[in-house]
């Protein structure tokens, strides 16, 4: 299973993250109270262990800003949150995630025509106005229908607290989850450890 905790901001809790076992970390680039600079992200990636990789968010930014970004930085991936087509995302010099906003049962759908570029998809809740990160759970069944288009990450009102039942449910290759891990807005370190541990059926973890 997957582990991505996205929207990290600083090198303390990126390095946190990758030794509690995550296997993606997620620097926001796109308009966000998560957002980091370019050489922001570069110096906290450059304290990461090799163990753990790296995914840049986007949304409706040029692939030659994605391109240039992810060189700088050493991303590994990127992850594309907007109204990018198949061909922009095959555009991009890294493996791409493509976001997929959930609203009911024909929403995976929308996977059909991205299968063949992308490496995987993060399903979220389709929220009027937002490109993600509300924190709001859909119907975590519905993930299932798109299981035929490719690599599913579940995203959308994980906590450490539902993220087990959410897995049980939607079956999902990995997870991603940023404000299910935050405290006032703010990453927390108990939270991240939580969230993990509840993903990896360890026990005798206190979750908040």
């Amino acid at each position: 299973m997957i582990i991505k905790i996205c929207g990290l901001c600083d090198v303390e809790t990126a390095v946190f993250a990758a030794e509690q076992g995550a296997d993606l970390l997620g620097f926001v680039f796109a308009e966000s109270t998560r957002k980091v600079t370019p050489e922001q992200a570069r110096g906290i990636i450059r304290e990461l262990p090799l163990s753990v990789n790296t995914v840049g968010v986007f949304v409706d930014e040029d692939s030659s800003v994605i391109n240039e970004t992810a060189d700088f930085c050493g991303l590994d991936m990127v992850q594309l949150h907007g109204r990018e087509t198949p061909e922009e995302c095959l555009k991009i010099s890294v493996p791409v995630i493509k976001g997929i906003k959930i609203k009911d049962k024909s929403s995976p759908e929308d996977m059909a025509g991205y299968k063949d570029c992308v490496a995987m998809f993060v399903l979220d809740t389709f929220i009027p106005g937002s490109a993600g990160g509300t924190g709001k759970a859909f119907d975590w069944n519905l993930a299932r229908y798109g299981a035929e288009y490719g690599k599913i990450l579940l995203a959308g009102g994980l906590t450490p607290a539902n993220v087990s039942r959410a897995v049980r449910v939607a079956g999902p290759f990995g997870v991603d989850v940023s404000s299910g891990v935050e405290s006032c807005g703010k990453k927390d370190l108990s939270k991240i450890e939580a969230f993990i541990a509840s993903v990896r059926g360890k026990r005798n973890v206190h979750i908040t």
